[in-house]
Order: structure tokens, then C-alpha cells, then sequence
């Protein structure tokens, strides 16, 4: 009798994509959405987002022309990340699971659903390194080949602020509001609702316990939060957030292995910070290209695929799962490198 395996590369695809994704500070923070496109690179003018003030014409006369992409957008190519993984006759033989409190037999469709879930684990960690390097202005896949440099790419030079922190009578106050200003400034008609700094647990460390920080808070109705940080569960980490001088800091202390999976990074390195402005309406964006696949040609990309194939003679079932995402964050020029 052959093995029918009644699942299709349409029904796991949409399986997939309902799996919850648990990793990643920034994908939980939502400042870089996903949106799914038809095509396999993203075309961004470099003077499409800039918002203008409106001249005045007289009452029926002629009016501005909305500009739309001009001779100066860029074409940036979508990278395709597939993975492979195999189910087996000895993933379900003779496993059990607990159901009910209650010892029952494994099945394929318990393995397969477990299967999903781990596999969707890499490309959720791929997607997060995607972000945190869009934020950087330098976007690497796991093998370090660059896949993106937007400093390059819209010709501008990364802004580093030092907020001087081993100085203990540092000008702080002032040093926060140069990242704010500068933020603000270079928004170029984007708007947003905050400027927020992630940063790795020791930089976030020293701030808080700047001498020139407790002072400030000293007699602040807020001092009692300060000396008692909780911590929150966001993109599977359990990070502290901090406001002060219109910045708001939150801690970030994800790392991942990358492709030769001997080399562990720390997605935020160590005494420094980046500052963005989040809430944008359109200045950072994730894109999704659609699948490698006959069956998904010029479709609105998702954010996985899956397609499987049964072989010969039952002896399993082979998974392909594929995620074809870019994060591009044209406002970069809003965003800054932060000494901590």
C-alpha cells in the first residue's frame, strides 16, 4: 500500500506562517514590518519618502506634481534563504507523547507539526540578523557575504555620538540631546512617536548606574522604578527599558551561531548602542519576495514556505522551507552609532 501523505506544500505553507515567531527584540518591537511583495528586489527612490510642504496657487490654477520614483531609486536584489530537513519512519516509530496526562503514540502529523516548529527557529534568528544589521546600515547573511550596505547605497556616512559614560561628570544631558536632535533632524518629513536606543546588557549596565543618572533620579517621583528595573519578556529575551532625555534605552542581549556553526555573535556588541526613530510610517521595512517555486512565480510574497516531497518507498518525507526576506531601512540617515 502506498504512503499517502495528505499534506500539501499550500497547507504546510500556511501552517508555517501561523506558527508564532518567539525570537527577536526587534521584530517584537514591530519599528521594521514585513510586507510581502511580487518581486525579487525592492526598488527604493532615494527622494521618494521625503515629504514637502505644499506651495500655495491661486484658486484654480495649476498644482504641484506628486513626485514618484525618480531616475535616482535603487534596485535592491531580495536574497533567498532555503533550508532542508528530513522526517523520518524512526521520528514517529515507537515515540510517545503526552496527551491529556496521558502516555499516546506518536503520529506523523504530531512529528511534522514539532518538525515546523524547530525549523521555523533559524529562519526567525536569519529574519532578526536581517534587522539588527539594517539598523547597523550593514546587512550580512550568516556566512558574513554583505547582502545590503545602505550607507552605500543612499551615499551617506554613519553619525557616532560617545555618551562618555567612564566619565563621571560627563555632560550627559546635553550628550542626549545631540542623538535626539539628530534623530529628528534627519527624519526629512517621516514622522514617528520615539527615539529609542537598544543596546547590549553592559552598556545598559553603565547607564543606568551613571553617578549623573542617580543623581538626576534622586528625588524624581521616578527613582523607585529606577532602583527596582523590571524586566520584560520581549522576542524571547527578558530585557530592562529606560527613558531619560527622550531616548528611551532598551536592553538587548540576543546573540545567534552563524552559518559554520562553531561562531557565536552578539547582535548588539558590547558598550554600544544604536538609536533610531521608531513608529515610522514607512522609513524601515521588512520585505518578503515570494518563493523559488513554479507554484508561487509573481505572487504576493509570505514570510516562509514550505514544500514537502515523499520518497521512494515510503522511507520518509523531505522538507524544503524557504524565507526570501530584506530589511531595508531608508531613513538611516536618522539613525547613529552610540559609544556606552
Amino acid at each position: 500500500m502506498p504512503f499517502n501523505f495528505a499534506y500539501t506544500a499550500y497547507g504546510l505553507t500556511q501552517a508555517i506562517n501561523n506558527v508564532p515567531n518567539t525570537y527577536g527584540l526587534l521584530g517584537d518591537m514591530n519599528v521594521s514590518p514585513g510586507r510581502g511583495i511580487p518581486e525579487t528586489y525592492v526598488r527604493i527612490d532615494v527622494q521618494g519618502s521625503v515629504v514637502k510642504v505644499l506651495p500655495a496657487t491661486p484658486r484654480g490654477g495649476q498644482a504641484a506634481k506628486h513626485q514618484r520614483l525618480s531616475d535616482e531609486a535603487k534596485l535592491i536584489e531580495i536574497p533567498h534563504f532555503p533550508l532542508e530537513d528530513l522526517l523520518t519512519p524512526a521520528d514517529v516509530q515507537n515515540l510517545e507523547r503526552v496527551q491529556n496526562g496521558q502516555l499516546v503514540g506518536m503520529t506523523v502529523e504530531d512529528a511534522l507539526n514539532q518538525r515546523l516548529e524547530e525549523t521555523r527557529l533559524p529562519h526567525d534568528q536569519t529574519l532578526e540578523y536581517l534587522r539588527v544589521g539594517a539598523l547597523k546600515g550593514l546587512v550580512l547573511d550568516g556566512a558574513g557575504e554583505t547582502l545590503l550596505d545602505l550607507y552605500q547605497t543612499f551615499d551617506l556616512t554613519q553619525k557616532v555620538f560617545d555618551l562618555d559614560l567612564e566619565n563621571a561628570n560627563a555632560d550627559f544631558i546635553s550628550n542626549c540631546s545631540h542623538i535626539f536632535n539628530h534623530v529628528t533632524e534627519n527624519l526629512l518629513g517621516e514622522t514617528m512617536t520615539s527615539v529609542q536606543v537598544v543596546c547590549d546588557s553592559t552598556a545598559f549596565n553603565r547607564l543606568v548606574g551613571h553617578p549623573l543618572v542617580k543623581e538626576y533620579w534622586l528625588n524624581h517621583t521616578a527613582a523607585a522604578a529606577l532602583a527596582n528595573m523590571t524586566r520584560e519578556k520581549r522576542g524571547g529575551m527578558y530585557g530592562r527599558t529606560f527613558e531619560f532625555q527622550n531616548l528611551t534605552f532598551v536592553e538587548y542581549f540576543g546573540n545567534v551561531v552563524l552559518a559554520d556553526g562553531s561562531t557565536s555573535e552578539k547582535l548588539i556588541e558590547e558598550n554600544v548602542g544604536y538609536a533610531f526613530p521608531a513608529g515610522m510610517r514607512s522609513g524601515w521595512e521588512t520585505f518578503f519576495a515570494p518563493a523559488h517555486d513554479m507554484r508561487e512565480v509573481n505572487t504576493i510574497g509570505q514570510e516562509l514556505y514550505v514544500s514537502p516531497e515523499v520518497l521512494k518507498h515510503g522511507e520518509g518525507i523531505e522538507l524544503k522551507t524557504q524565507s526570501n526576506p530584506i530589511s531595508v531601512l531608508k531613513k538611516i540617515g536618522a539613525t547613529a552609532q552610540i559609544a556606552m
